[in-house]
């Protein structure tokens, strides 16, 4: 089974994360993390190209902005590998997924207020529309399975 985790850096990044390595570990699954930025999010591009991290914008969002979702997959010893996304979330998120046949995504969802969401959409749920596989949308309130060991 082939698993695509897209995370944002943000809380429903954290809370998919942990839901996707316990579906990892129960499926046998391989992971692929997007790490979903805006191409026009102007301190991210900067960051990502600042002579600290020698150009390479993976390496800044892997240990800048991504630490807590690494940190839960590690922690699981759950394999995965990285992929960073600059295409608009949604589509880029499904065309990935498409392309490299994943059968599985999850996502966080981050529970924007109505105005927002009416504005900005919700990536989640344009991701529902346009994924080719099942989508899990884990809210980012830990209103989701247990992931703690009993």
């Amino acid at each position: 089974m082939k698993l695509l985790l897209a995370t944002d850096g943000s809380v429903g990044s954290v809370e998919a994360a942990r839901v996707a390595a316990r579906v990892a570990d129960a499926f046998d699954a391989e992971i692929t993390v997007i790490h979903a930025i805006r191409p026009d999010d102007k301190w991210a591009v900067s960051q990502a190209g600042s002579s600290d991290n020698d150009g390479d914008p993976l390496d800044f969002f892997r240990d800048s902005v991504f630490p807590a979702v690494r940190g839960i997959l590690d922690d699981a010893g759950i394999a995965y590998e990285e992929v960073l996304l600059t295409d608009p979330a949604a589509q880029g998120i499904s065309n990935y997924a498409r392309d490299h046949n994943i059968d599985f995504i999850v996502v966080g969802h981050q529970g924007h207020g109505a105005l927002k969401r009416l504005l900005a959409g919700s990536t989640a749920r344009s991701l529902i529309d346009l994924a080719p596989c099942p989508t899990l949308v884990v809210p980012d309130g830990g209103r989701h399975m247990n992931t703690t060991d009993d």
